[in-house]
């Protein structure tokens, strides 16, 4: 089932039984946590249903399986059901977008913040563009937070990156300027200022 990030995800279910049954819903990914028993209701004789809710679902619960258990009127359980949960991603996120270019390998580094997408596949492409908007290198994957990319013709003619985040139906783009400068540089030490030693000591 598909329901939006933010929304109220419902399950109903109908079953048959004398005396009336319920059922307990569980998150198989949710360690340690005890399965949520919901009363049923009766819809005519010998059927009743059962809802279970889930209010603001976030992102985490992408992708990820819902079991339903019978129960009789004893505590016994008896069919057991899978519900799988893709929750649409808002991709709202900030994804601080960086790069930097690493010169002497001819490599260019680009780095940015994963969205939370629980089992589910977020795709990633990255492009690097020049300065008149030419899209110069590509490359693409999954749940991924950083790329290099390596021993491209046009390497010094990259100015610029461009991220797609995309899922589903949904997609994104940021933009920002590549840095001559690889992106782990450490800050040089201001002229006059010595290193110096930090000790640290457990009381």
């Amino acid at each position: 089932m598909d329901v939006n990030e933010g929304s109220t995800l419902q399950l109903k279910i109908e079953m048959d039984g004398n005396p009336q049954p319920s059922a307990d819903f569980r998150w198989p990914h949710l360690t340690g946590s005890s399965p949520i028993n919901v009363p049923s209701v009766q819809l005519y004789p010998f059927v009743y249903s059962s809802t279970y809710t889930l209010n603001n679902i976030d992102a985490s619960y992408c992708g990820r399986i819902l079991q339903t258990t019978l129960k009789n009127s004893i505590g016994s359980s008896s069919v057991t059901a899978s519900t799988n949960a893709t929750v649409l991603l808002k991709l709202d996120m900030d994804f601080g977008l960086k790069a930097g270019k690493i010169g002497g390998a001819k490599c260019v580094e680009v780095k940015w913040n994963k969205v939370e997408a629980g089992a589910c596949y977020v795709k990633y492409e990255v492009v690097l563009k020049s300065a008149s908007g030419i899209d110069e290198y590509s490359n693409s994957g999954y749940n991924i937070g950083n790329m290099t990319m390596c021993s491209f013709l046009t390497f010094s003619n990259v100015t610029d990156v461009q991220l797609t985040v995309s899922f589903k139906s949904t997609s994104r783009n940021v933009t920002t300027i590549v840095s001559e400068t690889p992106l782990n540089t450490p800050s040089p030490t201001p002229p006059g200022m010595t290193p110096r030693c930090i000790r640290f000591f457990h009381l």
